[in-house]
């Protein structure tokens, strides 16, 4: 949320004209590559385990199954019903969720947050709790 802040902060305090569309993204991993800095991030923790991924299906039953859970379940009213979860992880797994072209070198005294930083503070904070 802080990049997200910074960047429209600097959109609004530019003087020259913007794009209608700006594209931004702090950290692009695959699934992978967010297991691999989850468990670097919490390395520190004494009871860190190595984060694995776990095979729930391929993206096609999934975009299969979201219009069953969809009718049988409803919640159209609901703030975040099962189904509106599980396109999500359909687009993100498809990589119809993916911006291109990123924006992020629009303001180059901008630091885009890395994932494994993120979490990290995010272990930290709940350590301490």
């Amino acid at each position: 949320m802080a990049d997200a802040a910074a960047f429209t902060a600097a959109v609004a305090a530019d003087t020259n004209p913007t794009p209608r569309i700006l594209r931004v993204a702090s950290d692009v991993l695959s699934w992978r590559e967010l297991a691999a800095a989850a468990t670097r991030a919490d390395s520190s923790s004494p009871s860190a385990k190595p984060f694995s991924l776990s095979w729930m299906g391929s993206v096609w039953f999934l975009e299969l199954a979201i219009p069953l859970v969809r009718r049988a379940m409803g919640g159209e009213d609901q703030q975040m019903p099962a189904w509106q979860g599980m396109q999500y992880m359909a687009n993100m797994a498809s990589g119809l969720g993916k911006l291109e072209p990123l924006d992020n070198d629009r303001y180059p005294e901008l630091q885009w947050t890395k994932a494994e930083d993120f979490l990290r503070k995010q272990y930290k904070s709940e350590a301490a709790k």
